[in-house]
């Protein structure tokens, strides 16, 4: 269980129907193409999945949970609220020129730019989801040894949660660099998103 982000690639057309129709929002987001009478098919590889990795690339792009400016503010959290509520808030679009204008916005930005903000503290400190970006203390009780209940040694502890705080970081780098092709495809296409939390 947890909250998912994930983003729609839309043709400008597509965008229209869901403007006068906007009821179709909450079908487009777990449905497959053909059930919505499409004249034509979605692009090829319409959907991003952010999986977890959505409010910290928010919050690395605009320095914000939830809002921030510019164009970076489009990319995963921006754009036009549309729709009913889908439980975490209603589906949001971000025009094919505002498109345009965070795929250059995202382009300008180096990976080290990227690693230079991933701060867990400042993380924990905005409350950003998945969570639990401080050093845990370690479980009361582990193992039994001679007898005995033991807990971990406080080092291995913190071993463990600097290995998952880095394989998280190593999986947000590669959502980044999927977000920025994402929108460089879009933008080339001169295709509109669609983003929505489940």
């Amino acid at each position: 269980m947890g909250m998912y982000g994930s983003l729609r690639r839309m043709r400008a057309d597509q965008l229209s129907r869901l403007l006068r129709e906007p009821n179709l929002t909450s079908r487009l987001t777990d449905a497959e193409d053909e059930e919505f009478g499409w004249a034509e098919p979605w692009p090829k590889g319409p959907v991003l999945d952010l999986d977890k990795s959505w409010q910290v690339l928010h919050f690395v792009l605009t320095g914000d949970a939830w809002e921030g400016s510019g164009p970076l503010r489009n990319a995963i959290l921006g754009g036009t609220t549309i729709g009913a509520d889908l439980g975490y808030g209603p589906a949001h679009y971000v025009t094919p020129s505002e498109v345009v204008a965070v795929a250059v916005a995202l382009a300008s930005l180096s990976e080290g730019v990227i690693q230079s903000r991933f701060d867990p503290s400042a993380f924990e400190a905005a409350e950003l989801y998945p969570g639990a970006w401080s050093p845990q203390p370690p479980p009361a009780v582990k193992k039994r040894f001679l007898g005995r209940l033991k807990s971990p040694p406080i080092q291995q502890v913190r071993d463990s949660q600097e290995k998952e705080l880095n394989e998280y970081f190593d999986f947000v780098m590669n959502q980044f660099r999927g977000l920025v092709g994402f929108y460089k495809d879009v933008s080339s296409a001169g295709e509109a998103v669609l983003g929505w939390l489940v």
